[in-house]
């Protein structure tokens, strides 16, 4: 937790110190599966985020925004991605509903916002929905790619013909001189629409340290909240401020405003899918005394870029009805793919002195009768018509003074009187600390941590100058899964497979065996002509692509 902390302090410093150096931009990288999707697919995107100075692999930036916008400069879908030595790897599932029309993939790190959007990495993305008939009319015949054309690269395939559902073995030769530092490969159908990118977002100026207004996140997103007060419209200076993700497994940071009225929260990659509440230390339920404003974590387009649609031929109209088809059985045969996401973090106190799991008990009528009955440690009083509570002391014979910091499934309660008046039978868990505790700035002594059935206790508690935000998690890399046909897995061989896109690797990696780059794939079901499409840069930052055809019969 200090770690965390001397990290933003050290930001701030060098940050806004005038004579430190220049600031410099990242670059990003990016490929994706394909150009053309259906709605219901999966779109599937590798990144590598490189220094602007040295063109090294980013060490500023963990995490990168990944936003899939329309032509009304709406972001459709959001995605935080964690990078490992500037490098990650994610999927959107494009939903159902999604109308066809062209998008633009957008992808850029927190440190990047400060030089604007021109510095972000932008791609055409196209989607197409199977009941939209009219995008089959409006865009057909003018599609000029001539699949015969295509010519044989470097990538070498251990055969030139297959059958259905067998092994195809390939391999890409290094060039020792000039290596490759990233590789994606896709294994499409010849007649898949495959529209050229631009591979690489474009090289900026460095700024001045002043101009900083973005922090770089080196463990994770940083989040900015400025806290004004509700009567006068100033800052409010020194006021404590928590932000929470509440569930059954819950996230806590506690930040301090500075003379802006700004506060920093650094909750690390532990947080998921789900409610941001950000409210200050103390506030009251029932009043409004402050303003709270978050600086977005996603930046709102000023621009659209995408291309216009690709002209589609017949050959394309019956390659989007297979893959309609596969997409069908896929929801059919098996279960829709979620995003995963990182599991959350221990609450950072670690390990409870105490924790009494109710079920194991007799199950009072009050939680009061609780406390007095068998959670020895905590001790509960009247006086003057409120709750007092108090917590015994770990090291000193006695208890403790002043109260605790009391957490209902994260959300932190000010009034005693909140959790007294709780039903026991909601309340799955009661932890106990029995020490004085420091987190950030807020200094308590003792926690009792609240846990109930459905995670949603405390709402009750959430102050009326309170924030409550959607975030949309922090995405782990969603391996693309093929099936393996060398066993003859239970039930395997008698569902159908008809997938058109045979292979997807994020990041072909180098054999530590020799100087070539392997890999391997099944085919499916679906005969006919495929091609092995590798698209990366090289140690020069050069962008190529090579393709390898192959018979599937």
């Amino acid at each position: 937790m200090c770690i965390r902390f001397l990290y933003l302090f050290l930001l701030t410093v060098l940050y806004n110190n005038a004579d430190a150096q220049r600031a410099h931009p990242e670059r990003i990288f990016a490929q994706t599966d394909r150009s053309l999707y259906l709605s219901g697919e999966s779109l599937f995107f590798s990144i590598l985020v490189l220094e602007g100075e040295t063109n090294t692999a980013a060490q500023k930036s963990r995490v990168v925004q990944v936003e899939l916008i329309n032509d009304q400069k709406k972001s459709l879908l959001q995605k935080l991605v964690l990078l490992d030595e500037g490098r990650g790897a994610g999927s959107f599932s494009i939903p159902d509903s999604m109308a066809s029309g062209a998008c633009e993939l957008r992808i850029y790190s927190s440190w990047m916002k400060n030089w604007g959007e021109q510095s972000f990495y932008r791609q055409s993305i196209w989607v197409l929905n199977p009941y939209d008939t009219s995008y089959f009319g409006q865009h057909a015949g003018r599609w000029t790619e001539n699949p015969s054309s295509i010519p044989v690269a470097d990538i070498q395939l251990d055969k030139a013909h297959y059958s259905k559902r067998s092994l195809v073995a390939g391999s890409l030769p290094v060039d020792e001189e000039n290596p490759f530092i990233a590789l994606t490969v896709s294994v499409l159908p010849l007649e898949e629409v495959i529209v050229p990118v631009n591979s690489i977002s474009a090289q900026q100026e460095p700024i001045q340290s002043e101009q900083v207004v973005y922090l770089p996140e080196w463990e994770g997103p940083l989040f900015q909240a400025r806290i004004m007060d509700a009567v006068t419209g100033q800052p409010i200076e020194n006021q404590l401020v928590t932000l929470v993700q509440p569930g059954t497994s819950f996230v806590l940071n506690v930040g301090k405003t500075n003379r802006q009225g700004i506060s920093w929260f650094n909750p690390g990659p532990a947080l998921q899918k789900g409610d941001l509440i950000i409210q200050q230390v103390g506030a009251a339920t029932n009043r409004r005394t402050a303003t709270i404003e978050m600086l977005p974590v996603f930046v709102p387009a000023e621009k659209f870029e995408a291309g216009p649609f690709p002209e589609l031929t017949k050959a394309h109209h019956e390659l989007f009805r297979q893959r309609f088809v596969q997409l069908q059985l896929q929801e059919l045969l098996f279960p829709k793919e979620s995003d995963s996401a990182l599991e959350k973090d221990s609450f950072q106190l670690g390990k409870p002195d105490t924790r009494y799991q109710l079920d194991q008990y007799i199950r009072f009528k009050t939680m009061q009768e609780i406390f007095r009955e068998y959670i020895s440690e905590v001790r509960v009083r009247v006086q003057d018509s409120s709750y007092q509570i108090r917590i015994r002391n770990k090291w000193i014979p006695g208890f403790f003074e002043t109260d605790p910091l009391i957490l209902i499934d994260g959300i932190p309660v000010w009034d005693p009187a909140i959790l007294m008046e709780m039903d026991p039978q909601e309340v799955k868990s009661i932890d106990v600390y029995t020490q004085r505790i420091r987190i950030g700035n807020l200094v308590k002594e003792g926690v009792l941590v609240c846990r109930t059935y459905a995670g949603t206790g405390g709402r009750s508690a959430i102050s009326k100058d309170a924030i409550i935000l959607s975030f949309p998690g922090i995405q782990q890399e969603r391996l693309f899964i093929d099936p393996d046909y060398s066993t003859q897995q239970t039930g395997m061989q008698q569902l159908p497979d008809r997938r058109s896109l045979l292979y997807w690797n994020p990041a072909l990696e180098k054999s530590k065996t020799g100087s070539f780059i392997p890999f391997q794939f099944y085919t499916s079901d679906q005969a006919g002509s495929y091609k092995v499409l590798i698209r990366g840069i090289d140690k020069r930052h050069r962008s190529f692509e090579q393709v390898a055809v192959f018979e599937v019969k």
